[in-house]
C-alpha cells in the first residue's frame, strides 16, 4: 500500500532576514510575491503543506500579509495552465483583475485562472487550495474561464458543503492512498462543478451537457494529433461528422477552433525548448515535431505568444531557485513548487 505525495515547506528554522526571500523564489512558480507596508515592520513567516491527489495538487498555505501579482509576462512565460480554487481559512484577500476589484473574505471560496492576469493583495493569512490543470476542471466545468476572480459566497449551501468537503479531504490527505485517489479527485471536481454553476445559477441542462462531452472528446482528438501538420478544420469535422458550423458552435468557449490549435501547440513548442532532455532539437525540429510548416509564422506567433523569440527561449539557463542552494536543514521536505511545474506541462 502505498499513500500520495506529501511534502512541506517552512520558513520557521530559516533565519529571519532570509525567511522572505526564500518564500518568494519558491512562490515564483505561480505569483511574483512582495511584502506590503505592514509586513515590513514584523517577522515574515510562512508555511505550505501540500498534497499530490492524482493530477490535482492540495495545499493548505499560511504567510504573512503580502502582495501576489501575475503579470502578463508571467502569463506567457512561465506556462502554468491551471486554475487556482482557494478557501480562506484566515484573512482575506482584494482580487484585482483589470479595473474590477474583489474582496474575500474568512470562508469565502475564490476562482483563480493561472493564464490571466491578477493581483492579490491579502492579509495575514491561511487558506486551504486546490490546483487542477486546465484540462482536467474544464472536463468538468467547460465554462470555468468565465469565473476568474469570481466568488463562491461562504453563505451559499453549496460553498458550504464545498468548503466541508475540503476540509475534510485535507484532514484525511495523509491516509489516501494512490489506489483511491483518482476516485476522490473524481468526487472533489464534481462537488466543485456543482458549487461553481450553482453561484450563478446556471447547472447545466442536458442538451448543454451534451454539447460538453463532444467538446472535451474534441480537445482530447485535438491534443493526440497536434503533431500532425495535416490537423485542420475540415479534419477535425470529418472525424466527427459534424458540419463547419456546427464544429464552430461547440468549440466556441475555446475562442476559436485553430486558434485553440495553435495555442497548444505553441505550449508543447515552449516545454521542448526548455527541457534539457530535448536539448540537441534545434528550434526548426521543435517547430515541425508539432505541425508548423512555416519557420516565419512559428516564430512571429511564438512571440506574441510568450514574448521572447523561440531561439532564446532555448537559451534561457534553467531556473535556479535559491532554496535549493541552501542546506536541507533550512527548508524541510521541498518540492510543491516542482510539482507545479510538472502540472503546467
Amino acid at each position: 500500500m502505498s499513500f500520495i505525495p506529501h511534502t512541506v515547506f517552512t520558513t520557521d528554522i530559516i533565519p529571519a532576514k532570509d525567511r522572505f526571500d526564500v518564500f518568494r523564489d519558491s512562490m515564483s512558480v505561480l505569483y511574483d510575491a512582495e511584502l506590503d507596508d505592514a509586513s515590513k515592520s514584523k517577522q515574515f513567516d510562512a508555511n505550505v503543506d501540500a498534497f499530490m491527489l492524482d493530477q490535482t495538487m492540495l495545499l493548505r498555505t499560511q504567510a504573512t500579509s503580502g502582495i501576489y501579482n501575475r503579470s502578463n509576462l508571467d502569463v506567457r512565460q512561465d506556462g502554468n495552465d491551471m486554475y487556482l480554487i482557494s478557501l480562506f481559512l484566515k484573512g482575506g484577500d482584494l482580487i484585482t483583475c483589470g479595473k474590477i476589484s474583489t474582496l474575500v473574505k474568512t470562508g469565502d471560496i475564490a476562482i483563480y485562472d493561472l493564464n490571466r492576469k491578477s493581483k492579490n493583495t491579502v492579509t495575514d493569512f491561511a487558506n486551504l487550495s486546490f490546483v487542477f490543470p486546465r484540462d482536467l476542471i474544464e472536463s468538468y466545468i467547460p465554462t470555468i474561464s468565465n469565473f476568474h476572480c469570481q466568488i463562491l459566497p461562504r453563505d451559499q449551501p453549496m460553498t458550504i458543503l464545498l468548503r466541508s468537503h475540503m476540509l475534510s479531504l485535507y484532514e484525511a490527505a495523509p491516509g489516501i492512498t494512490t489506489e483511491s485517489s483518482a476516485s476522490l479527485q473524481r468526487s472533489l471536481l464534481e462537488l466543485t462543478s456543482t458549487a461553481v454553476h450553482q453561484s450563478k445559477g446556471i447547472l447545466p441542462k442536458h442538451e448543454q451537457t451534451v454539447v460538453n462531452a463532444v467538446l472535451l472528446d474534441i480537445r482530447r482528438w485535438i491534443n493526440s494529433r497536434l503533431a500532425d501538420p495535416e490537423l485542420s478544420t475540415d479534419s477535425i469535422c470529418r472525424a466527427f461528422s459534424l458540419s463547419r458550423t456546427q464544429l464552430y458552435r461547440i468549440t466556441e468557449p475555446l475562442g476559436g477552433i485553430m486558434n485553440h490549435v495553435r495555442e497548444q501547440r505553441l505550449k508543447k513548442s515552449y516545454a521542448d525548448l526548455r527541457d534539457p532532455a530535448l536539448a540537441h532539437l534545434s528550434v526548426s525540429d521543435t517547430l515541425y515535431r508539432w505541425g508548423f510548416n512555416d519557420p516565419g509564422t512559428f516564430t512571429r506567433s511564438f512571440k506574441k505568444r510568450f514574448g521572447m523569440l523561440p531561439k532564446d527561449v532555448k537559451n534561457l539557463p534553467l531556473a535556479q531557485h535559491s532554496e535549493k542552494a541552501l542546506s536541507d536543514s533550512i527548508i524541510a521536505g521541498d518540492g510543491f513548487d516542482d510539482w507545479i511545474r510538472t502540472l503546467s506541462i
